[in-house]
């Protein structure tokens, strides 16, 4: 036991000698570590006190150089501010003045449109009313046609009254006209041209003439022209044909039969016209004109019969 305790403390005294010269060994060398670090820090001042007027003397005249520029970089500054002062306003005159025109043609645009959208809403109505238009003016052209032709046709034919011995040995074919319409006494067209007058004569045409309240006295009638007959006619106030338009008269299908039947060799139209009748006359005799028909023409007045005899083949109005 002895024996291990005195080993004991010698180790112990061994290591509190190896601390000490440990910590004396650290402090030699952090104070070394100090002093470097000052002898460095003072020599960077030493060459910073040494470069300091080289430094501020290239400073300087760089600054001044550069001060310079600044001048020269501020005057041009000032030309390219006057210079483009003065090309936005010369751009802005020329913008208005290009707005002010602009402005002027798109009035004068709106004005044009505005006069064709009137023309073109005129046109659309008129296209609009064509089917209305269309055949009115269809009628009006063929009123002048048909105008024009009797016209040429009437120019073309001699339009004298026949005299008396140019009637002998035609058989004469009577119409009345009353009122704006012609009445066609006989149906002339269901006979043949060389019937008997004296049958036609007798046989009313029930669409001009009241049959029940009209007479017809055939005296005599014999083919070697011996003839006394004498009518007392009443007109039908629901009949005749409107002749006072000459396209209608033209159409009429009853006015178209008469024509056909009549021939310019063997008849003789006997015309008898009241005073209400005269406007109907033209477009009555214009077609008979237009047939070369010979006819004679006489005013009278309804009682309200009309009455006629024929002798020898001559009507004679009463």
């Amino acid at each position: 036991m002895t024996r291990r305790r005195r080993g004991v403390d010698d180790l112990d005294s061994l290591d509190l000698l190896l601390d000490t010269i440990c910590n004396m060994f650290g402090i030699f060398i952090f104070s070394a570590l100090i002093v470097a670090l000052l002898a460095m820090t003072r020599s960077k001042e030493i060459v910073q006190a040494a470069e300091e007027p080289t430094r501020t003397t290239g400073q300087t005249a760089k600054i001044a150089s550069l001060e310079t520029d600044v001048d020269q970089l501020s005057e041009q500054l000032t030309t390219l501010e006057s210079g483009r002062s003065a090309l936005i306003e010369e751009r802005s005159r020329q913008s208005d003045e290009k707005i002010e025109k602009a402005n002027q043609q798109l009035t004068v645009r709106i004005r044009t449109l505005e006069e064709y959208r009137v023309k073109l809403k005129r046109d659309a109505d008129f296209v609009a009313n064509l089917h209305e238009i269309l055949p009115i003016v269809k009628r009006e052209v063929e009123e002048l046609t048909e105008a024009i032709r009797r016209t040429k046709e009437i120019k073309d034919v001699e339009v004298r009254t026949p005299r008396r011995r140019e009637m002998e040995g035609r058989t004469p074919v009577q119409l009345v006209i009353d009122k704006g319409k012609v009445f066609i006494l006989n149906p002339w067209w269901e006979y043949k041209l060389d019937d008997h007058p004296c049958d036609i004569w007798s046989d009313w045409n029930r669409d001009a003439v009241d049959a029940a309240a009209s007479r017809c006295d055939i005296i005599r009638c014999e083919r070697g022209g011996a003839i006394e007959i004498r009518r007392e006619v009443l007109l039908r106030k629901d009949g005749g044909i409107q002749a006072e338009d000459p396209v209608a008269l033209a159409a009429n299908k009853n006015w178209q039969e008469f024509l056909r039947a009549m021939d310019s060799r063997k008849h003789v139209v006997v015309i008898r016209c009241t005073a209400t009748g005269f406007k109907a006359f033209g477009p009555v005799r214009s077609a008979i004109v237009s047939k070369r028909l010979p006819y004679n023409v006489d005013a009278i007045r309804l009682d309200p019969f009309y009455r006629d005899a024929i002798l020898e083949g001559t009507p004679i109005g009463q």
